[in-house]
């Protein structure tokens, strides 16, 4: 089944399709709504007929992809932070494949992170935005991160470690 939602991301309309039949779900983003109704209906018909086989990201491959094309557009204090959190996971996550990646096994790896909540908290939300790109790149259906809780951060002056 077929559904279409019109959105607004960045200031913009968007249609949001998302086709969901035998256990498979799959989702993309357009600017017009028949654009949207297109692709649904040759994915339904892909899945209907057997043809048709989700993206099988790794969240390595994401990753790469994001330091290459994402990073460099960023101050360079960030980037050398960014890029080493990045690697953090990766070397955590890095072989899951996107669809495999829960929040329950980013709280896992979050939990092995011996840092104070600030920045364990930082490492998430470069993960997180990760994913995000992820949507737009259309290589997953949604981001794992969003579904976390922040950890409470002290005011400042304070530091306690993650838990």
């Amino acid at each position: 089944m077929a559904t279409i939602e019109r959105r607004k991301s960045h200031g913009q309309k968007v249609y949001y399709a998302k086709v969901r039949i035998k256990g498979q779900a799959q989702s993309a983003t357009f600017h017009s709504w028949s654009e949207a109704r297109k692709w649904t209906q040759e994915v339904e018909a892909e899945i209907l007929d057997g043809r048709h086989a989700p993206m099988r990201h790794t969240l390595s491959e994401l990753i790469d992809r994001y330091m290459a094309e994402v990073l460099p557009q960023k101050k360079p204090s960030t980037i050398l932070t960014q890029r080493a959190q990045l690697l953090w996971w990766e070397s955590h996550l890095g072989h899951c494949a996107l669809y495999d990646i829960t929040p329950s096994r980013i709280l896992d790896c979050r939990a092995k992170l011996r840092c104070s909540n600030g920045t364990t908290n930082r490492y998430t939300a470069v993960l997180s935005h990760v994913f995000t790109v992820a949507l737009e790149w259309q290589w997953c259906q949604e981001n794992p991160v969003r579904r976390l809780r922040k950890l409470r951060e002290p005011k400042s002056g304070h530091t306690t470690l993650a838990q």
